[in-house]
């Protein structure tokens, strides 16, 4: 993965601003956030792995397959970044490709909250083992290291199926905000 920031050039510039690279190396890496001390932060989704196996929901035929690759990474302020949280589960496809892991962070003060990705039936979560519970949820992750379930919505999803048809939840970001 590759995370660039664009200069923002003035409107009556002609041409385009050159985008600089401020950190690679990242393992599938997807929503951003600033932290109150504005550090910045990045969802990794993961590399999937040797552990069980699910079909994909847009591919049946092709299994996702599980491992507890994803993070949550800060981007160090001179170039490069750091793993603050490891060991997330992810899922992906044989080609790399992730569909399932930690697609979002969020800051309410100081708090991080992390959406976890899931796309299908949340009953096939449990045969996954390990840490697969956590796919479907969004997480607290306290000052500790210690990761809380604040809300389930894949469960939600498997309970009560508000948009009918198919059971399929993929929570893809969110903002954490005072009491909600």
């Amino acid at each position: 993965g590759l995370l660039a920031a664009m200069g923002l050039a003035p409107i009556a510039s002609v041409g385009a601003a050159t985008p600089e690279v401020i950190a690679s190396g990242l393992s599938n890496p997807r929503g951003l956030a600033f932290a109150p001390n504005g550090a910045l932060y990045v969802a990794e989704a993961g590399r999937g792995g040797n552990g069980a196996c699910t079909p994909s929901p847009p591919q049946p035929a092709v299994n996702r397959c599980y491992s507890e690759t994803g993070s949550i990474a800060r981007i160090k302020p001179e170039g490069g970044f750091e793993r603050i949280v490891t060991g997330l589960p992810s899922l992906a496809l044989p080609n790399g490709t992730s569909e399932g892991g930690p697609v979002d962070v969020s800051f309410l003060g100081t708090s991080m909250f992390v959406t976890m990705g899931w796309g299908g039936d949340p009953s096939l979560r449990g045969p996954l083992g390990g840490k697969a519970h956590l796919f479907g949820t969004m997480l607290h992750v306290t000052p500790s290291g210690a990761l809380q379930v604040v809300t389930d919505v894949a469960a939600h999803e498997s309970r009560l199926n508000p948009g009918d048809g198919n059971v399929d939840s993929n929570p893809y970001g969110s903002v954490a905000l005072p009491g909600r």
